[in-house]
């Protein structure tokens, strides 16, 4: 790479992942939906350097960025959008975040969409079931820490060769309530 400034910027993109990824503690405490949107612009941005025009990404925010959710709740459906859906496709794609707020209900609705490879309905209900010798960890993990946080977990639409849908609804609780 012959852009310093490129390089420095991707340097600090890694950094604010791994930090992120390595911080343990934070999985117990709730974050901001800002925080989390800059991981995931972090994780994108390292993604995009690699393969370029073949990775698109688009976002739909109208939320209000101070609301408190759980950590690394986004990041690992947008990375399993880009790894599994788009790059496993040569011509790649466009992975879509969604996050919309409504007022009247007080939640928060996010979806993470790709027009990658899709998976069969075989493959969806494995990486939702608690067996842990299936791939599809990640999914399953944030499906049970929303089932266990908000008593709903992740939904899946997916059909091979059109992609994959990802979504859950979250409510906008109180501080006090969230333990954060």
């Amino acid at each position: 790479m012959h852009e310093p400034g490129k390089a420095e910027k991707l340097t600090l993109d890694l950094s604010q992942v791994l930090r992120s990824g390595f911080d343990f503690k934070q999985m117990e405490t709730m974050t901001t939906l800002d925080n989390e949107l800059e991981l995931v612009k972090a994780y994108l941005n390292i993604e995009q350097a690699r393969f370029g025009a073949r990775l698109c990404v688009e976002y739909d925010v109208n939320a209000d960025l101070d609301i408190r959710i759980p950590p690394l709740i986004l990041q690992p459906l947008v990375e399993n959008a880009v790894r599994h859906g788009l790059m496993s496709n040569v011509r790649g794609g466009t992975v879509k975040i969604t996050i919309i707020q409504k007022e009247a209900s007080a939640s928060v609705n996010f979806t993470v969409e790709d027009n990658g490879c899709g998976m069969s309905d075989q493959k969806q209900q494995e990486i939702l079931q608690e067996d842990t010798t299936n791939r599809g960890i990640g999914l399953r993990n944030i499906s049970q820490r929303l089932k266990h946080l908000y008593g709903e977990s992740i939904c899946i639409e997916s059909a091979e060769a059109k992609g994959t849908k990802i979504y859950f609804e979250i409510p906008v609780l109180p501080l006090r309530q969230m333990g954060g």
